[in-house]
């Protein structure tokens, strides 16, 4: 009898607008990735560097790789590299960007978007050159897997003491046995 008008959706899936320079200081390389209408998975960028008369190749620099956690409803995520200087020292690059390496968010658009070039700021990293580019949204958070970008959320970062406690462990686990050794030996 009577047709109901059903309001119109846009079928459009999460986009990547935006990956924007926080701080282009070599010892903490900051960002922030803007998504609209983003839906669950993840987002892992990378730091690549160029090199003079390398044409348009940006090679990636070898720092570890942040993965960010996407969830519905937040649109803007901040995350580090934390210190890239030991990356990039003598390997002449003249300029740094940021990308996207890889993706589980269901149709994501938007997955060749890279940050404005820089060149990073103190450490062994040079001078100071431009920002970055995209559109901040509200929110913030995100996750890192990236082992470097723990310093900035006050995470553990000193791997060689992480390496020196399972020797310890292990000395003291000898030390106990060879103690109850030799008591054993003696009654």
């Amino acid at each position: 009898m009577g047709l109901v008008a059903l309001p119109a959706q846009a079928d459009s899936g999460s986009a990547v607008t935006g990956i924007a320079i926080e701080s282009q200081a070599c010892t903490n390389v900051c960002f922030q990735l803007t998504v609209d209408n983003p839906t669950a998975g993840t987002i892992t960028l990378r730091l690549t560097g160029h090199t003079p008369g390398g044409g348009d190749d940006w090679v990636d620099v070898g720092a570890p790789q942040v993965t960010l956690d996407i969830v519905p409803g937040q649109t803007s995520y901040q995350a580090c590299f934390g210190d890239v200087s030991q990356f990039i020292a003598n390997k002449g690059f003249n300029s740094l960007r940021i990308d996207i390496v890889s993706w589980t968010v269901p149709n994501l658009a938007g997955t060749t978007t890279k940050s404005a070039s820089f060149t990073c700021t103190g450490g062994s990293g040079g001078s100071s050159a431009g920002g970055g580019s995209g559109a901040g949204t509200s929110g913030s958070g995100g996750s890192s897997t990236a082992g470097a970008a723990l310093a900035a959320t006050g995470g553990f970062e000193h791997p060689l003491l992480l390496i020196g406690l399972p020797i310890l462990v292990g000395g003291l686990a000898l030390l106990l046995v060879t103690a109850r050794g030799r008591r054993l030996g003696r009654s």
